[in-house]
């Protein structure tokens, strides 16, 4: 296999440099059950103690879960500098409604759902200031406002024609499994992204919403 998109340890990793970089000392995480939020989260619980960062409390929802106001009151009471929101789309827009209809001003991170204008349409503008960790997609050589995902995707199809490309003999399973893993860098019109351990390394940013 091979990994075009952030993997959870350098996305946790990333956050718990940008939430130190932003002051913060103490985070409160918020995750649903789910493959992805839950490895992000637990490696941002993992590295924050290597960035001077303590978790203040972990909460876990079900996907179904709309109704976070005992959450929130919870949240209230603590001292976090910092909400590291990691739920379900359908879920950022209510949680953040309800938080800060109970008065929590702390600052809250989010993933890249939180950008999504359903979201925006279930908070309205309670969601302004909201911070968000995304792949950085701001090249010169992209269209504006091109998404993660289609960076992920036009740079995973250049790899797989970069390799293809430096196969001699019969295309088969093996050789351009061989292939692929010899690459070590992929060159695309949007700029070269290296290749580690079978897996694209894409530069991200944290970004505010407005």
């Amino acid at each position: 296999a091979f990994q075009a998109w952030p993997t959870s340890e350098r996305e946790g990793e990333f956050l718990a440099e940008q939430l130190k970089q932003a002051g913060v000392k103490r985070v409160s995480i918020v995750m649903v059950e789910d493959d992805w939020p839950v490895a992000v989260s637990d490696d941002l619980s993992a590295k924050a103690a290597q960035h001077g960062l303590s978790v203040a409390s972990e909460w876990r929802v079900l996907p179904t879960e709309s109704d976070f106001r005992t959450i929130a009151g919870r949240l209230k009471g603590e001292s976090a500098d910092a909400i590291f929101l990691n739920v379900g789309i359908a879920q950022i827009g209510p949680f953040v409604k309800q938080v800060r209809d109970l008065g929590v001003t702390t600052q809250i991170y989010s993933n890249f759902w939180a950008a999504k204008p359903e979201v925006r349409s279930a908070a309205g503008d309670r969601l302004v200031g909201v911070r968000y960790v995304e792949m950085r997609t701001d090249s010169p050589a992209l269209p504006a406002g091109v998404s993660g995902a289609t960076l992920s995707a036009y740079v995973a199809t250049h790899l797989l024609l970069q390799a293809r490309a430096t196969i001699e003999g019969p295309l088969t399973r093996a050789s351009l499994f061989t292939a692929l893993s010899a690459q070590r860098e992929v060159a695309t019109r949007a700029g070269a992204f290296a290749v580690i351990n079978r897996e694209i390394q894409f530069p991200m940013v944290v970004r505010e919403i407005n």
